[in-house]
């Protein structure tokens, strides 16, 4: 026989199963919704970039465009710009990374490769290497001795991308640190590095 306190149990459990379903439809609609908005903004920025409309700045800061899109978007417009350069031409890729390196989301985002978070460390690595920031080498080499393998491997691929030499010994030492498995690291940051390294 089913008891009134059954009932009530029974019944917190399915609410409480509707609230968990409500919840994971609303954060599914915010995700979509964000990657929309990416999506339209990297259709948007990427014929600019490609047109060569980011001529180098003689001011020390980001042009104007740049921070009113940072405003307006947030990290989703250094995002958005760092994924249209594979589509643009290297000497226009190169202006543009320029540009984007003096703005206010990249110096963001290169401040946490100190951050107490792993996620967040791992991250500013991976802008670090697609900025070609080599001001971030030190600091990359130093987040060789973290204690997250996540965040000493980012920062041996983006020491890779920016083709820092003079931190391959840096990087050799990390990898037997790390052990055995990890050396295709090495070899991956090397051969980014190309034959000067060698």
């Amino acid at each position: 026989m089913v008891t009134r306190l059954e009932v009530a149990l029974l019944l917190g459990l399915l609410a409480l199963a509707g609230l968990l379903l409500a919840a994971l439809f609303l954060v599914n609609w915010w995700h979509r919704r964000r990657d929309a908005r990416g999506a339209r903004l990297r259709r948007s920025v990427q014929p600019m970039l490609a047109a060569g409309r980011v001529e180098p700045d003689p001011r020390p800061s980001a042009p104007v465009w740049l921070d009113d899109l940072s405003r307006a978007h947030g990290r989703m417009a250094l995002v958005a710009c760092l994924e249209a350069l594979p589509g643009i031409d290297t000497a226009a890729g190169d202006r543009v990374r320029g540009v984007l390196r003096r703005s206010l989301p990249a110096h963001r985002e290169l401040r946490r490769l100190g951050h107490r978070s792993a996620a967040r460390r791992m991250e500013a690595c991976r802008f670090a290497g697609r900025l070609g920031d080599i001001g971030a080498v030190p600091l990359l080499i130093e987040l060789l001795r973290d204690r997250d393998p996540g965040v000493r491997r980012e920062a041996i691929r983006a020491l890779g991308e920016l083709r820092a030499i003079e931190a391959v010994p840096d990087i050799a030492d990390a990898i037997e640190r790390m052990g055995e498995w990890t050396n295709l690291l090495l070899l991956m940051a090397l051969i980014r590095m190309g034959p000067a390294c060698a």
